[in-house]
C-alpha cells in the first residue's frame, strides 16, 4: 500500500505558489457567485426549454457537449500556439506532441486519425440523448432532479452533495476502469481510449461506446440520483466532471488548474503515464486513494521517483527507457501498434538516452 499523499504530492502541491490561490479563487467563483447568478435568472433558463423532460435531456446534454467544444477549442489554440508560458507545463517532455513529432508516420498517424476520434466522439455524445429521454419518465415518477425554484439546493447542500457525487463516480470510475484493463476484454472496447499514448483533451471522450456508457455516464449520473438532487446540482457536476477529464487528458500540469485543489487529487502526470504504459497503473479518475490502498499507482511513483530525482543514477536511465519502449504495450504485454505515437524500439531509445 502506497501513501495517499506521497511527499512528490505535497512538494507539487506547495511549489504551485501564488497560482494556488488563483485556482481556489475560480473554485470559489464557481460554488459561490456562480450558482447565485443561476438561481436569480432561474426563471428566464427553465422558459428557454418546452417542457421539463427537454429541459433535462438538452440541458444536461448541453453541459456536457458546450463545455467538451469550447475545452477542445481552447487547448488546440494553446497546442498550435507552442508558447513557452504553456510549453514549460508540459507533463511529458521526454516526447514531443504528436503533430510536432520528427517521426513522419507519427504525423501522419496523428493527422489521419483526427476526424475519425472527432466522429467518434460526436456519436458517443449524440448516443446519450435517447438514452435521457429514456431514463426521464422514471427519474420524474420517482422525484429525481427537481426543476422547482422553490427547492434550489443552498450553498451548503450543494458542496456536500457535490463532494458525494465525486466519490461515487471516482469509486465506480475506478473499478469500471479496471474492468475494462482486464486482458479478456481489454481489446474489444477500452483499447480504443488508448489509441491516444500521448493524450490530448479529444482523446477525454474517444472511447468505445459501451465504456461511454458505463465507464462515463453511468458513474457521473449515479450520485445526483442517489442523493435526489436538484437538476442544478446535477449541472454543475457534470461540468465539474468534464473540467476534470478535459484537464487530466490535456497533457499539461498547470498550476494555476482549480482540478487539484487537495494534495490527493488525481495527477495529469499520473493519467499520462497510464496512457504510455498501459498497464495496471493508476485507474482512478479524481482521487488517489483507490489506487494506493490497492497498490495500482506502484509502477507510476516508481517511474517518477526514479525519472524526477535521480536522473543522473544509471538506474534511472534504465526505467526511463523501460518507459518509452513499454509504449504500446496492452494488459498482456502483447505489441499495440499506436495510432498517434509509434512505438520506440530499444536501439532508439537508447540512442535517445
Amino acid at each position: 500500500m502506497s501513501p495517499i499523499v506521497t511527499a512528490d504530492d505535497w512538494k507539487a502541491y506547495i511549489n504551485r505558489g501564488p497560482w494556488l490561490l488563483v485556482a481556489w479563487g475560480i473554485a470559489y467563483l464557481f460554488i459561490f457567485p456562480f450558482p447565485n447568478y443561476i438561481y436569480q435568472h432561474w426563471d428566464y433558463i427553465c422558459s428557454l426549454f418546452p417542457s421539463s423532460v427537454y429541459m433535462f435531456v438538452f440541458g444536461s446534454w448541453f453541459m456536457n457537449v458546450g463545455l467538451t467544444i469550447v475545452g477542445n477549442l481552447v487547448f488546440s489554440l494553446i497546442y498550435a500556439s507552442n508558447l513557452p508560458f504553456f510549453e514549460q507545463y508540459k507533463t511529458n517532455k521526454d516526447q514531443p506532441w504528436p503533430w510536432r513529432s520528427p517521426q513522419e508516420n507519427v504525423k501522419q498517424n496523428f493527422w489521419s486519425m483526427l476526424p475519425y476520434s472527432i466522429l467518434r466522439v460526436i456519436t458517443n455524445n449524440l448516443m446519450v440523448i435517447p438514452i435521457l429521454f429514456l431514463l426521464y419518465p422514471r427519474a420524474h415518477a420517482l422525484g429525481l432532479y427537481s426543476m422547482d425554484k422553490e427547492k434550489f439546493p443552498d450553498t451548503f447542500t450543494l458542496i456536500w452533495q457535490l463532494i458525494i457525487c465525486c466519490i461515487v463516480e471516482d469509486t465506480m470510475f475506478y473499478w469500471s476502469h479496471r474492468t475494462l484493463h482486464n486482458p479478456r476484454i481489454y481489446k474489444y472496447i477500452h483499447k480504443i481510449h488508448h489509441e491516444y499514448y500521448h493524450p490530448i483533451t479529444l482523446s477525454s471522450e474517444h472511447a468505445h461506446p459501451i465504456e461511454f456508457l458505463v465507464g462515463n455516464l453511468l458513474p457521473v449520473m449515479m450520485g445526483p440520483t442517489i442523493l435526489k438532487s436538484h437538476i442544478i446540482t446535477l449541472w454543475l457536476w457534470i461540468l465539474i466532471r468534464i473540467t476534470v477529464s478535459i484537464d487530466e487528458h490535456c497533457g499539461y500540469t498547470f498550476p494555476w488548474s482549480p482540478v487539484r485543489l487537495i494534495p490527493f487529487g488525481a495527477t495529469v502526470d499520473g493519467h499520462d503515464f497510464h496512457h504510455n504504459q498501459n498497464k495496471d497503473a493508476i485507474f482512478a479518475s479524481q482521487f488517489t486513494w483507490w489506487d494506493a490502498l490497492l497498490g495500482t499507482d506502484k509502477g507510476f511513483h516508481e517511474w517518477r521517483n526514479n525519472h524526477f530525482h535521480n536522473n543522473n543514477n544509471s538506474n534511472s536511465q534504465d526505467i526511463k527507457k523501460n518507459f518509452i519502449v513499454q509504449e504500446g504495450e496492452n494488459d498482456k504485454g502483447e505489441s499495440d501498434e499506436p495510432v498517434n505515437v509509434k512505438r520506440t524500439s530499444r536501439s532508439s531509445s537508447k540512442k535517445r538516452n
